[in-house]
């Protein structure tokens, strides 16, 4: 199995789902510090609230400020248990749950405030976060169904309208995400020309929509001409060009943006996830191990995240470790886009029982994947029906045909083209293999694999000086790895032994 095909599934979630984004998770908390957009919302505490409660709730928010998150949980719960209608206790201790990673206990509290206080002046605010946490779950019809509510309450509010076209990019509407940051980015165009004061807020949150629209060139632009200072607001900003340079493969630059934040704020929500991604992407799977287990310690609610320590656990080697971070993951969210890796990872350790047992669920939710049905195609392989492979590699690629290279990281789609090719290969259909590899060294060149799979399918099609040709060509492009393989492969061909 070529260890390539656990690369190429990174471009379809977390990295890379919608329109080229990285990490569109870690874009749904876009602030540093967890209160500091609580203090902009104008809130007049109701009347009869008392005395006890508003120091409570003043010193709790004093606390966070101050970074003592749990100081600052124990006083607005100590806040709502002396008085149950201190609305702004549980948005403003969801709120900090939520930073803090602690996203299922975060959503109770925004859920209590929308029971409780259903004619409150903050409704819009409550569904918003209600939702982000949703999405943050991976939870995306319902996370959808309360943003539509909070824009129904306050059809202007950036936030929502940001957060409802990431949700709908990754549900796949990808028109409607499109129509949703187009008009936050004129609004934002707008407010930032009219309203000075704010322009520097309003100009983070179009490169945000810009950079979730995959328009990674234009937000750099807009992110540069802003000034960097040390106020929440440029850690955000520093956020979103890490992301703008992270989405133009600029890797190494993107780290240093997000080192930035860590240095101010390590435990920031959502940043270690950025710098794991990163340095996957840059080959260097102990660090990436090493952010992918920060963000699991605070944030452990994401499915991703463990799916993303499988892949880097597996790439690294080990993939009986791999395996029990994807069944983490899996138990979490099973239709989570990164699923089919834990079905490969299982069909490469040989559990054929949890293959039987969760493969008919991988081509029911994940019925658009092309790995998917590679893997089925594997699978039924090694269990000797031919057959059955044969029709999951053809719907595999069928699928491929449909998928433009640029919707994957370099060389993920020629990767898996390659592996249906040697499938198809073991199935016996060689003519077709040939047509799968062809595409493989036209979109990679350099593909020495590629060139052997290529002249062993034209040699098993009696097309021996074709296969001879292929083979030359390997050469060419990777000398030391097909030399000696090459050479004995066509001496065999030449003497008819092969």
């Amino acid at each position: 199995m070529n260890p390539k095909t656990f690369i190429m599934r990174i471009s379809t979630t977390v990295l890379i789902v919608f329109l080229g984004i990285l990490v569109v998770q870690s874009n749904a908390i876009c602030s540093v510090l967890p209160y500091s957009d609580l203090g902009d919302l104008q809130y007049e505490m109701p009347g009869g609230i008392s005395l006890e409660a508003t120091s409570a709730l003043k010193k709790g928010l004093e606390a966070a400020n101050e970074g003592s998150l749990e100081e600052a949980m124990l006083l607005l719960k100590e806040a709502i248990l002396i008085d149950s209608d201190i609305g702004y206790g549980y948005l403003a201790l969801g709120r900090i749950l939520q930073e803090g990673g602690r996203i299922r206990e975060s959503n109770h509290y925004f859920r209590e405030f929308i029971r409780r206080f259903s004619d409150d002046s903050l409704l819009f605010w409550a569904h918003t976060e209600l939702g982000r946490g949703l999405f943050i779950l991976e939870e995306n019809r319902n996370a959808a169904l309360e943003l539509e509510i909070a824009l129904t309450i306050d059809p202007d509010y950036l936030e929502a309208s940001i957060l409802l076209g990431s949700v709908y990019g990754l549900l796949g509407n990808v028109d409607k995400a499109t129509m949703i940051f187009g008009r936050a980015i004129e609004i934002c165009r707008e407010n930032a020309k009219s309203d000075s004061r704010n322009s520097y807020r309003y100009n983070l949150m179009m490169a945000r929509a810009l950079n979730l629209m995959g328009k990674y060139d234009e937000a750099e632009t807009i992110l540069r001409e802003m000034t960097f200072d040390d106020s929440p607001l440029t850690f955000n900003a520093y956020r979103q060009l890490g992301t703008a340079l992270q989405g133009m493969g600029r890797f190494e630059e993107a780290v240093e943006c997000y080192n930035k934040i860590v240095l101010e704020h390590p435990n920031t929500f959502g940043i270690h996830v950025l710098l794991g991604d990163c340095f996957l992407a840059l080959g260097d799977y102990i660090r990436a191990e090493e952010h992918y287990r920060k963000e699991i310690d605070l944030n452990p609610d994401n499915p991703s995240i463990y799916y993303f320590l499988g892949i880097t656990v597996a790439l690294s080697g080990n993939r009986h470790d791999a395996h029990s971070y994807y069944a983490k993951g899996s138990d979490m969210n099973p239709r989570n886009k990164l699923f089919p890796n834990f079905i490969l990872n299982m069909v490469a350790l040989g559990k054929e029982s949890e293959v039987e047992k969760w493969l008919p669920f991988a081509l029911q939710y994940h019925s658009e994947d092309a790995l998917t049905y590679y893997v089925a195609g594997w699978f039924m392989y090694r269990k000797g029906d031919f057959t059955a492979a044969y029709s999951h590699i053809q719907k595999s690629m069928a699928l491929l045909e449909a998928t433009a290279e640029s919707d994957f990281i370099i060389g993920s789609k020629s990767a898996l083209l390659n592996d249906n090719g040697d499938m198809l290969i073991k199935v016996g259909k060689y003519s077709e293999a040939i047509v799968c590899l062809s595409q493989v060294v036209e979109l990679n060149p350099t593909d020495q694999m590629a060139y052997y799979n290529l002249g062993f399918a034209y040699y098993l099609n009696k097309q021996p000086y074709h296969s001879i040709y292929a083979y030359l060509l390997g050469f060419e492009s990777e000398p030391n790895v097909l030399d000696a393989l090459g050479s004995l492969s066509i001496e065999g061909i030449l003497r008819g032994e092969f």
